[in-house]
């Protein structure tokens, strides 16, 4: 029952007769507050600047997100009634609402509400804003309400009676329970599908599943009643998470489900670039600006990539994506119906259906996608079916070959056995001429080896006779000892000719070490090729030093300045090895001193 008032703004009449009111239309009017800064005593002093408008809409919206919104409206008490009553907000997501509620002695009680604020201070533990009242009295009063909230709200108060309350709570509890029961069943019905075929998609739809419940009850008001009901920062927050964590294990579901990484790379690597671009947009809402995450409509834009990419799935045929194709479809009509009730464009209504229509949206996408992936293990079983009946089928045909190409093999072996005992017996013969032949070489090869010593014995004394002939310049006598470790190889085999005898035990067996060095295998004393010779401790290249022996022995006449511009060497070091040299070739003088010293002169002169 309603009546006007002198302004125009229509008032409710409290009667047994109906157990329900919502404030819509005339019954309800606002007043928007840009700085925040409106009191209610500035309200009460009827300040023109603080003049409440009529509601032409449905109910009043937060136009300007940045502004708190006053309403107020006008109840007839009358304390005949048998019922109890109470005022609901439907929005569970106004960040906090300032209830003045009026009393017979004109004075207001205040009650802070809101999601912003701990549940525990809630009056009725209820997920919806609850403000019980008295109608104790025969008396109109007027409440006012200071609404703020960062993201588009329906500011909707409804009268009910605590009996209606009571029975309308239940249900609505019951249906949400079915709603969250069946995505947590279809959840872990999926999730031991997961542990059982270990399938990739099943973990991403069981996430995403699960991410849908969170978020739903995240913006229901459950969640912040039974699981985090002392954490109000993270109740305003978390159905932005929940929405973004939906859209990561939608398109991580569907790039596994369609295989897009191996059947359409360019079209995963677009999903890929889609989910950056939105994992950019939820940490800017996290790190910058947290009234971001109220636009919702942002994940229609995943929603319609992987719409457009299930369909052309299944335009080129490929099974597997029917169900998927029309489960995003199912999201799309209900996101699409929720964004234009939530906008007011269309005017579609706001009934029951069209509130809940993303809830049966979700729940009937889930449900798609959970037969999808079924499907899609029925289509790969019958795939798999089809191969091993053509395998076994290929197996029956492989035996039959294999039967005659074993039998073909077993003649073919008798054949090659006769073949090769035939072979056998040439090759018999054929070994026995090449025995007789081997005998017949090493012979040869014997008397090529008495040629070769000849002719090196012989191509040794030609090198002698090179260097005991006069006029032997630099560069022919290089071409003869072209390096150091030439000149030591011949001065080892002149001086141990006869056989090495070690300087300290006497033994007669040693072996070569570098520098063709001889090392007593008894004593282990090391002689090297140069010592007890004139060559020993010579500080320049052994080359030149046999270059000058080779002069001092020739009896070739040469300066020692113009020696040392043959060898590159200094005047003093050609002059002092030449004197070291005479010394050693001396005459009687010093024939004592080549005994004690054993000096060897490797030259035939």
């Amino acid at each position: 029952m309603a009546t006007t008032s002198l302004y125009g703004q229509h008032t409710y009449d409290i009667a047994d007769s109906t157990d329900q009111h919502i404030f819509v239309y005339d019954f309800i009017e606002y007043l928007e507050d840009p700085k925040d800064s409106i009191t209610l005593k500035n309200i009460l002093d009827g300040h023109h600047d603080h003049t409440f408008k009529p509601n032409t809409d449905f109910a009043p919206k937060n136009y300007n997100i940045h502004s708190a919104y006053w309403v107020r409206i006008k109840i007839n008490h009358h304390s005949n009634s048998q019922k109890q009553w109470l005022l609901e907000f439907f929005d569970q997501t106004i960040d906090s609402i300032f209830a003045f509620i009026p009393k017979p002695n004109n004075r207001y009680d205040t009650i802070l509400l809101g999601d912003a604020a701990p549940f525990s201070m809630r009056r009725i533990k209820h997920k919806n804003f609850i403000i019980p009242i008295e109608n104790d009295h025969n008396k109109e009063l007027t409440y006012y309400f200071k609404v703020k909230a960062s993201h588009p709200i329906d500011i909707i108060l409804v009268v009910r009676s605590y009996d209606f309350f009571s029975f309308y709570s239940l249900n609505e509890y019951f249906l949400f329970g079915i709603f969250y029961g069946l995505i947590i069943l279809i959840g872990l019905y999926n999730l031991l599908l997961y542990f059982t075929i270990r399938e990739t998609p099943y973990l991403h739809f069981v996430l995403y599943a699960y991410s849908v419940a969170l978020f739903f009850s995240s913006s229901d008001g459950f969640s912040y009643q039974y699981l985090w009901s002392h954490w109000p920062f993270w109740n305003e927050i978390a159905y932005g998470v929940f929405m973004f964590f939906i859209s990561v294990f939608g398109i991580f579901f569907t790039k596994h489900f369609l295989h897009l990484k191996y059947k359409a790379p360019k079209l995963n690597t677009m999903l890929n670039g889609v989910l950056a671009l939105r994992s950019v947009y939820f940490f800017s809402c996290l790190f910058f600006d947290k009234t971001w995450f109220d636009h919702l409509y942002i994940d229609i834009v995943p929603l319609v990539f992987v719409l457009a990419i299930s369909t052309y799935f299944l335009w080129r045929g490929y099974k597997p994506a029917r169900l998927a194709t029309l489960a995003f479809f199912f999201l799309l009509i209900g996101s699409i119906t929720k964004l234009l009730l939530a906008t007011g464009i269309g005017n579609i209504g706001s009934g029951v259906i069209n509130y809940y229509a993303l809830n049966m949206a979700f729940l009937l996408q889930l449900i798609a996608l959970s037969f999808a992936l079924g499907d899609k293990v029925r289509i790969l079983k019958n795939k798999k079916d089809r191969a091993m009946r053509r395998i076994v089928k290929q197996h029956e045909i492989n035996s039959r070959l294999q039967t005659k190409v074993n039998r073909e093999l077993e003649q073919r072996v008798r054949e090659r056995t006769l073949e090769l005992n035939i072979k056998n017996e040439e090759l018999k013969k054929t070994h026995d001429q090449m025995a007789e032949q081997a005998a017949e070489i090493n012979k040869m090869n014997a008397m090529l080896d008495i040629d070769n010593w000849k002719i090196k014995k012989e191509s040794k004394q030609e090198i002698r006779k090179k260097l005991l002939s006069r006029g032997v310049n630099y560069a022919e006598f290089i071409k003869i000892f072209p390096d150091d470790m030439i000149c030591y190889q011949y001065l080892a085999d002149v001086k141990w000719s006869q056989g090495f005898e070690c300087k300290k035990c006497g033994h007669t067996n040693g072996n070569q070490q570098k520098h063709h060095s001889r090392r007593c295998s008894r004593c282990g004393y090391i002689e090297s090729a140069t010592s007890h010779t004139v060559f020993h401790n010579v500080k320049f290249p052994l080359q030149k030093a046999f270059y000058i022996s080779h002069l001092e022995l020739t009896g070739t006449k040469i300066t020692t300045v113009e020696l040392s511009r043959i060898l590159k060497l200094r005047v003093a070091t050609c002059s002092a090895f030449r004197e070291k040299l005479r010394k050693a070739l001396s005459g009687n003088d010093h024939k004592e001193t080549l005994k004690n010293q054993d000096i060897i002169v490797f030259f035939d002169y």
